[in-house]
């Protein structure tokens, strides 16, 4: 895992591409910097259709790679050790949904920022279901992701 000042500082950038900047670029409705409409500007619109998307297709493939380390280190020892198993499901569920959406939509950005969760997270499940130490941690990983799968059949 990332030391904690480096995922302090993803966190901290990922907030303030998603919150911070759409505001100073006019996202919200005509806020100004430095008295002009920035949001309207040749920059305001380059960013809105090109940097702010790619950049939440990174930022959300890098979620996805977050425990990509520590799954691998599980796999090789043949055992889930401390690994909380838990956020694994939730993941896969969470990119199956905006997987659905990105592509309902036509929203490449939307879909590509989220594939590569669904695939990685299905690979996390799948470990975490595997290598579950007892039938308890087991049917929790296979409770957790059939009630995912379940939630996206009825919607």
């Amino acid at each position: 895992m990332a030391p904690p000042i480096v995922q302090s500082v993803a966190a901290f950038v990922g907030i303030f591409l998603c919150c911070g900047l759409p505001a100073i670029v006019g996202w919200t409705g005509g806020l100004s910097v430095l008295g002009s409409s920035f949001g309207q500007s040749a920059f305001g619109a380059l960013f809105k259709e090109v940097i702010a998307p790619y950049g939440g297709v990174m930022l959300s493939t890098g979620l996805a790679i977050g425990p990509y380390q520590q799954v691998m280190k599980c796999r090789r020892d043949k055992s889930l050790g401390e690994t909380n198993p838990d956020p694994f499901p939730i993941l896969w569920g969470n990119c199956i949904g905006w997987t659905i959406y990105g592509t309902a939509v036509g929203n490449p950005f939307v879909f590509f920022s989220n594939v590569s969760g669904l695939v990685l997270g299905c690979m996390y499940v799948m470990t975490a279901y595997h290598l579950a130490a007892s039938e308890a941690a087991r049917s929790r990983v296979e409770t957790l992701a059939l009630s995912v799968v379940a939630l996206w059949a009825i919607v």
